[in-house]
């Protein structure tokens, strides 16, 4: 390697059943001086001697992850397995990144969260607090998800959406656009979540669901098959709408009621007792 910028230094550590070492600047690059001491590295392999990327503090990069670009790690993250961190991405925090996780763009992962799986987490995308985020889901643009929220299977988060408080989205499901998912809700299958729409509660959107524009769905409500429930319509307290049914306007279902088959509520109605709508048109 001509002209490294870092060397192992005789300062080993045991952690997890490896030994890792302490690195040492040989030059200056980025905020880094040279002999400044860095966090822990296995090999040469986990960081790349091209670039301003540097892992500092007690951060440490083991197995056949890989550090490059400008990426950074530091505090006491820790990123193992195949994961992969290039571009500015940063982790830090207790953060853990692992098995064949990406971090790239300008995307960050901070504080207790874990990226893990084949994830991908990219453009300004952030994940901290004590989120999980694994499988083959993809948290990218601007998305936020955080609190204990998770994203797993083959879910996406994207645009300006946020998940958090103890939010799941799973399945093939997506939340994206400025959609906020928080609370105790379940977003998954096919289930789409977007425009300024808000799931919270207890909430489940499932299936092949669209809830989209400004529509909200809240309490334990359950919203399910193919459903959409979009413009400034709300579903909530134990309502149910399945099957192709339709909610939009400024309607509202409430209380017990079930709506099913190809029904169509809108308008203004309101529907807050314990009915039973199957296949009918409803509005005021």
């Amino acid at each position: 390697m001509n002209n490294p910028k870092y060397e192992l230094t005789k300062e080993p550590i045991f952690h997890s059943n490896r030994t890792l070492y302490r690195i040492k600047a040989l030059r200056g690059f980025g905020d880094v001086k040279k002999g400044d001491m860095g966090g822990y590295i296995a090999h040469e392999d986990n960081l790349s001697h091209k670039g301003s990327c540097w892992v500092y503090d007690d951060a440490k990069v083991y197995d056949d992850a890989k550090i490059n670009n400008n990426a950074i790690v530091f505090n006491k993250a820790e990123i193992y397995g195949n994961a992969w961190l290039f571009h500015n991405a940063e982790v830090y925090g207790n953060a853990k990144v692992y098995q064949g996780a990406e971090i790239h763009g300008n995307a960050k992962v901070y504080n207790n969260a874990k990226v893990y799986g084949n994830v991908v987490i990219c453009g300004n995308a952030r994940v901290f607090g004590r989120a999980k985020v694994y499988d083959d889901a993809w948290i990218y643009d601007d998305a936020r998800v955080y609190g204990m929220a998770e994203v797993y299977g083959s879910a996406k988060v994207s645009n300006f959406a946020e998940a958090y408080n103890n939010a799941k989205v799973y399945g093939n499901a997506e939340v994206s656009d400025f959609a906020k998912v928080f609370g105790r809700v379940e977003v998954y299958g096919e289930g789409w979540v977007y425009d300024n729409a808000r799931i919270y509660g207890n909430a489940k959107v499932y299936g092949d669901s669209f809830v989209y524009d400004f529509a909200k769905v809240f309490n334990d409500a359950r919203v399910y098959g193919k459903v959409e429930i979009f413009e400034n319509s709300k579903v909530y307290g134990n309502a149910e709408v399945f099957d192709k049914s339709r909610v939009y306007g400024y309607a509202e279902i409430g209380g017990k009621t079930l709506v099913s088959g190809d029904s169509r509520i809108y308008g203004t109605a309101k529907l807050k007792g314990r009915y039973f709508i199957v296949d009918e048109v409803i509005y005021e």
